[in-house]
């Protein structure tokens, strides 16, 4: 795996449980699962392979410019963009 990615969900891992905000302003947080984010709200699953795949999309206009490659993508957008995880 890219370590630059690597670093990323490192960060993501360092911050499970802080409180992220869509653009749409849906407050979430999260818990990880092995290679799976689990999202407080709906006990919905994403990948890490999912967050990879947007995180070497990136920068992007917004959630939207992921397409239907990346699933739950306002959620990995909020998280991928966030100070917490961008740097």
């Amino acid at each position: 795996m890219d370590s630059d990615f690597e670093e990323v969900w490192n960060r993501i891992r360092a911050n499970k449980g802080a409180a992220f905000k869509t653009v749409r302003g849906l407050e979430f947080t999260y818990k990880l699962l092995g290679p799976w984010m689990v999202i407080d709200r709906t006990d919905y699953r994403i990948s890490k392979s999912n967050f990879q795949k947007a995180y070497e999309m990136l920068p992007v206009d917004g959630p939207e410019s992921f397409g239907d490659e990346v699933t739950a993508k306002y959620l990995v957008h909020a998280v991928l963009t966030d100070s917490k995880i961008a740097g």
